[in-house]
């Protein structure tokens, strides 16, 4: 048999293979199982006749590698054929799973501005992912943040496409290096829902969607992404993850993706409850998934079910159709090697973790906690007395989609990663030392401890000389779906406020903070105000008040450990923002690679003073995609274009005049004075650096753009490119010419 035999190729294994298949067997190829169940209990359901082996085992609690080793053993010794699965799970920023490094959110990484970072990680989560069994995952998530509403928004890389896609390239390469299968998500225009409700519709266009949303799952597919899931959501009324438009013509056709589609978990389902776009007929919707090219139904069995099986064999449906969808499925596990390995060795689950990438969460956060605001109380020189408060102060904020024991199973109380994690104050503890150091949280993200804060004003005012406000959101939950929603122990104490499934309708600190906080910032201590998670956080009301501000984002195993350092000077600042961050919730949607028009008027008001625009308030952000503060002050200046055969090469001089050895990430934008039809955006992202100056030194910076940096979506959703003068930016600096 072919198929068995790796010295033929590929294509020719596959075709072997695929001649062989019952149409049964090739429907099994079409379908997902497990979700929210062990592999032993899907083995039980599969042995009481319950179940089938699919194409794909996937879970989220916690397992053994001796576990998956029996899934693959019953699909590869106890079927037929023979087929290996895909055994799956999710990989946002480390996979959610008790014995996997739990990275910084992806905000974090993509604030470093350093993609060798990305690559790094993605090659330790892809051979953490290989040692426990896995050979796919649903990564990297390349949305674009546009609500911060949204819980899910802290999943995100930013707003920019350019960067988003950059990411997740890098993070595409790494993972399939490692023999892990990238599936990209979610396909396409989720995360801007209306109201910031998960699964709401999206109000976007189709020049909208090319123009940012696309790009950075074109620079995946690019890079030889395997994988796409489609989306839940609705886009100008039609489900998007299932519209023929976006998934063939667009996924397909323009960008040339040959590998497979699967569904998010429970699409299906959505599609007939949710939608009501069809009647409930398998039949319908059947034919509707194929259409959109969708190769694997997740986790159900209804479209690609029993009735799919009559429509084939009646004839009313080609079953060149399904065999187009297996023959994507088994070329994929036949390039994993899934045919010729599909065991792994078993494992110490908890030795999987090494010092390595440890030391490598500590760098991420090092490098990507954004500095936004410092009146020159950091760093902390001088042995100090610290107040610690606020609901993230004696916890691991780490960000969504992560294992935690008291969410999921119950089990790994103190042996998950999540547990191991560096907490809060154990980290300033550590720095500052247990008798410079008094907790005390005062709330959560529900209630506040009156008895505490008391505690604490009492302690601000005859001990504390810095009071460090450990706030922002809390992603801490069980992920997804009703089982969240129903089952999250977190929610009965307190609040999840960050996560799939749990969106907000402000974007403001909680109310429980913000009355520790008032309460706080009449006592004689400084606050230092720490924002942690990746979600946008914004803190108006309270900025005044904040003698410093530092975005920690999700913070990962020693992301804490960086913080302190910060907070101490050992560690010099260097993180850029990679999303807007609002005044107010009524400002959304907001973000930095906008159209000309918005707020013609310049004329933004206040409280004393209406103005127009916004009448009694400022139209700009609180903070902008590419801000971020140094210890040190860095300088711009010469900034040239030079056209160098049909290229441009962009040369920027970056001084460090201030007091300190740091990194600098330098940004580069394009933008166009004048488009054919279509309003330009007012710049955007093209090109990006980071560099280390010591202090006293001078670097000129280089760049090669093309004419591709100032292309557009043209009227007719063609590219189209600029017939007037153009522009690059960088900081404060700009040169106009004409390409």
């Amino acid at each position: 048999m072919k198929y068995k035999d790796s010295k033929y190729s590929i294509p020719e294994r596959v075709e072997d293979l695929l001649s062989r298949m019952t149409l049964d067997e090739k429907l099994e190829q079409m379908h997902c199982f497990g979700c929210v169940y062990t592999p032993d209990e899907e083995l039980e359901f599969i042995k009481k006749g319950e179940n089938k082996i699919h194409s794909e085992f996937y879970t989220f609690v916690s397992f053994t590698t001796a576990q998956l080793n029996r899934i693959q053993k019953f699909a590869v010794e106890e079927t037929r054929l023979g087929i290996p699965a895909y055994i799956a799970t999710e990989c946002v920023h480390g996979a959610p799973t008790p014995y996997t490094t739990i990275f910084p959110s992806n905000g974090a990484l993509a604030a470093t501005f350093d993609l060798s970072l990305a690559e790094r990680a993605s090659h330790i989560e892809g051979k953490e992912l290989k040692m426990l069994g896995f050979n796919r995952v649903y990564s990297p998530n390349v949305d674009l943040l546009r609500d911060g509403r949204w819980g899910r928004s802290g999943e995100d890389y930013g707003e920019d496409p350019y960067l988003v896609g950059k990411f997740g390239a890098e993070i595409v390469k790494g993972l399939q290096a490692e023999g892990i299968e990238a599936t990209i998500k979610h396909y396409i225009g989720y995360s801007m829902p209306e109201g910031g409700l998960n699964l709401g519709s999206g109000h976007i266009g189709e020049r909208e969607m090319r123009e940012y949303f696309l790009p950075s799952f074109a620079e995946c597919i690019k890079a030889g992404a395997m994988g796409v899931m489609n989306c839940y959501n609705e886009v100008d009324g039609v489900p998007a993850g299932v519209d023929p438009f976006w998934m063939t013509k667009v996924l397909r056709e323009e960008l040339g993706f040959t590998g497979d589609v699967i569904t998010d978990y429970g699409l299906t389902g959505i599609c007939w409850h949710r939608h009501q776009m069809v009647n409930r007929s398998e039949y319908q919707l059947g034919k509707i998934f194929l259409d959109a090219n969708i190769d694997i139904e997740a986790c159900a069995r209804d479209a690609y079910g029993p009735q799919m099986k009559e429509m084939v064999e009646s004839g009313e449906v080609d079953i060149e159709k399904i065999n187009t969808a297996v023959r994507r499925v088994l070329t994929n596990k036949f390039k994993l090697g899934l045919f010729d390995n599909p065991y792994v060795p078993e494992v110490d689950e908890f030795n999987i973790r090494t010092k390595e990438a440890h030391e490598l969460t500590y760098e991420i956060e090092a490098k990507g906690a954004v500095l936004l605001k410092n009146n020159g109380i950091l760093p902390l020189k001088e042995k100090k007395n610290i107040l610690l408060v606020g609901p993230n102060s004696m916890i691991a904020q780490l960000g969504g989609i992560c294992y935690f024991p008291f969410a999921q199973d119950g089990k790994h109380e103190f042996t998950c990663a999540a547990a191991k994690a560096i907490k809060t104050h154990e980290a300033f503890i550590n720095k500052f030392g247990k008798e410079n150091v008094k907790v005390l949280p005062c709330c959560n993200f529900m209630n506040v401890d009156d008895k505490q804060l008391t505690e604490a004003v009492e302690l601000a005012n005859k001990w504390a000389d810095v009071i460090i406000f450990a706030g922002g959101n809390n992603a801490q939950g069980y992920s997804g779906g009703e089982n969240g929603g129903a089952n999250n122990p977190v929610n009965l104490p307190d609040a999840c406020t960050s996560n799939e499934g749990y969106d907000t309708d402000d974007i403001c600190i909680c109310k429980a903070q913000k009355t520790v906080f008032r309460t706080l910032k009449e006592t004689k201590a400084p606050i230092v105000f720490l924002i942690y998670d990746g979600k946008p956080c914004s803190v108006t009301e309270e900025l005044d008040d904040i003698s410093a501000l530092i975005y920690c984002f999700g913070i990962g195993m020693e992301g804490n450990r960086a913080i302190a350092d910060i907070i101490a000077g050992d560690v010099v600042p260097s993180g850029k923002m990679t999303f807007t961050i609002p005044r107010s919730v009524g400002q959304i949607p907001i973000f930095y690679n906008r159209k000309p028009l918005r707020g013609a008027y310049d004329r933004s008001g206040n409280d004393e003073k209406a103005g127009q625009d916004y009448v009694f308030s400022d139209k700009k952000p609180l903070f902008e995609f590419g801000d971020g503060l140094s210890y040190t002050k860095f300088e711009y200046s010469d900034l040239k274009v030079e056209k160098v055969n049909e290229k441009y090469k962009v040369s920027v001089k970056v001084s460090n005049i201030g007091d300190y050895d740091a990194d600098e990430s330098v940004l580069v934008y394009t933008g166009s004075l004048s488009n054919i039809m279509v309003c330009p955006c007012v710049k955007k992202l093209r090109a990006f650096k980071r560099i280390h100056l010591n202090k006293g030194e001078s670097q000129i910076v280089e760049f090669i753009l093309t004419k591709e940096d100032w292309a557009y979506v043209g009227y007719d959703m063609k590219t189209a490119y600029p017939v007037a003068d153009v522009k690059v930016m960088v900081k404060d600096l700009e040169v106009i010419f004409h390409i």
